[in-house]
């Protein structure tokens, strides 16, 4: 099992990096690691919301109260971007290539795609 120790320590170019990692889950900004059909990419995550309120407003359908022209009130559903991803090719922080992190440790990579399943 790797930790997110590990995870800073192999894939961490600077420490602004390691400290995306380090906020995996999160509220606030972190970095997350996704695999597709072969396709390694960081992404840029970011979590507005504590993981319970996130739980919470998943779980029901949020309406705004508007008065319309006559002045009567009108429910509307709201949309709400619980988690937003950016697809990153350089570290934000020093400018280093991921795409050189990830082949230099695709194995630990990988891992880390696996430990970032559920939050991205």
């Amino acid at each position: 099992m790797h930790s997110q120790k590990l995870f800073r320590e192999k894939l961490g170019c600077c420490q602004g990096f390691s400290a995306l990692i380090q906020n995996i889950g999160e509220k606030g900004g972190s970095v997350v690691a996704a695999k597709n059909d072969g396709d390694r990419n960081f992404y840029f995550h970011v979590r507005p919301l504590d993981h319970s309120i996130e739980s919470a407003i998943e779980s029901e359908q949020l309406r705004l109260q508007l008065s319309d022209l006559r002045g009567q009130l009108v429910s509307l559903p709201v949309g709400l971007a619980t988690r937003l991803n950016f697809l990153i090719s350089f570290c934000p922080f020093c400018g280093s290539s991921l795409i050189g992190q990830i082949q230099r440790e695709i194995e630990t990579f990988d891992a880390l795609a696996e430990f970032c399943k559920p939050h991205f």
